[in-house]
């Protein structure tokens, strides 16, 4: 009289000698009633409400050309995004396992990062910032602008993309300025941050920026 045990087959679990995890994902985030877990060029999105019911055949998503899954982000069009190096693509929850979603759907073939913690989003807006090695970029209403935040901005030239996994990048909307924690030139930790405020609107004309030395990594 048990349930049939099939939909555990393929299941994840910790190894139960060395206590291991099946896996080590690179980000962790929310979308919708799921969990989505990033792990190089695939990722993970569990069943609803039942956050770590994930599988191998049944609960995962690869980008075209199994290229690298950076990061992700939501939006308010009910859409996940996953950013690539060099791409952004969307994804739609149909309700069932994820398996069965329509594969993801290309955004933006230019315009990707290779910063893990280069995406934030602006929760009074809902605008999405992402330091993009063509410069920082702001997502909206499904694409991103042609013209970069730093079009006028010759210091985001010096940005060492070999160190991109200690870029950090935020929106603080309080002060109306996105922050981008960056190493530039041959540095390899974050020796500088750049501010631009767009008190006076987000496009690359409006916006101020200024390029500040640090003395040490902070949040």
């Amino acid at each position: 009289n048990s349930p049939p045990a099939i939909d555990y087959f393929s299941a994840f679990t910790r190894n139960p000698v060395t206590d291991a995890a099946p896996f080590l994902p690179s980000f962790v985030i929310p979308y919708r009633n799921r969990m989505v877990y990033g792990a190089g060029d695939r990722v993970y999105i569990s069943d609803p409400f039942d956050y770590q019911k994930i599988s191998e055949d049944q609960h995962v998503q690869f980008l075209p050309g199994r290229e690298t899954v950076v990061t992700a982000f939501t939006y308010r069009d009910g859409n996940l995004y996953l950013v690539g190096e060099t791409g952004t693509f969307s994804l739609n929850d149909n309700g069932d396992v994820p398996a069965t979603w329509a594969g993801p759907a290309l955004v933006d073939g230019h315009f990707g990062t290779l910063a893990q913690n280069g995406v934030d989003r602006d929760a009074s807006s809902n605008d999405i910032a992402m330091a993009s090695n063509s410069g920082l970029r702001i997502f909206a209403d499904g694409s991103f602008d042609k013209i970069p935040l730093t079009d006028w901005f010759p210091d985001w030239e010096r940005i060492n993309w070999v160190a991109a996994s200690t870029i950090e990048l935020y929106d603080f909307v309080v002060e109306q300025t996105i922050y981008v924690l960056v190493p530039l030139d041959d540095a390899t930790t974050p020796s500088h941050v750049f501010s631009f405020n767009y008190t006076d609107g987000k496009t690359a004309d409006k916006v101020k920026a200024s390029t500040d030395v640090i003395s040490g990594r902070y949040c």
